[in-house]
């Protein structure tokens, strides 16, 4: 079976190129790049939940790190979604518990949105650059690397992110009105 044709990987493509497409968008409010970019996140991390366990290869054949962002291209990401939550803390940092079933753990941390949206981007983005080499004996480790990043690593910073956003977007942001201008700033 090709797996470029199964429905859920498609689906998970569609979903991260939504997320990714998103996060590059400015929009006239803060209030409704935060809900575009909640609404996009949870389709993703949902598609990711449902991408399969492919059979992978017996040695790896996916050039490694070859398809990741650099840290100039990161950088750019994270100023640009920086920029757009603004200069107040309270837009860009939240504090998180640990697990209810930990309960010898009662730590506090701190998260911060900028990083937990930077993070899944890069993730999901350099699998998209090699799912879109047009490979198809990558596509087995393209998926793994998904799936494992979704059990190990962006998963994490999504589900943060989302309980972040849904509370910014609940309250209800007011307008980006000094916008172009931090944009410009961090070009």
């Amino acid at each position: 079976m090709n797996l470029r044709t199964n429905s859920e990987i498609v689906a998970f493509v569609d979903s991260a190129r939504r997320y990714c497409a998103q996060i590059e968008r400015t929009e006239k409010t803060r209030e409704k790049w935060m809900r575009l970019v909640l609404e996009s996140l949870a389709d993703l991390y949902a598609a990711g939940l449902k991408l399969p366990s492919p059979e992978l290869p017996d040695q790896d054949i996916l050039p490694s790190d070859s398809y990741d962002m650099t840290h100039d291209e990161w950088k750019k990401v994270a100023g640009h979604i920086s920029a757009i939550l603004g200069e107040l803390d309270v837009y860009k940092c939240y504090f998180k518990c640990a697990p209810p079933w930990e309960k010898d753990d009662d730590e506090v941390t701190m998260g911060t949105l900028w990083v937990d949206l930077t993070d899944v981007y890069r993730n999901v983005h350099s699998g998209l650059r090699a799912w879109d080499a047009g490979n198809d004996d990558y596509v087995p480790e393209i998926i793994f690397e998904w799936r494992f990043g979704l059990d190990s690593h962006w998963g994490k910073h999504a589900t943060d992110a989302m309980r972040a956003l849904h509370e910014r977007v609940r309250e209800g942001i007011g307008p980006l009105e000094d916008l172009q201008e931090r944009l410009d700033e961090n070009s």
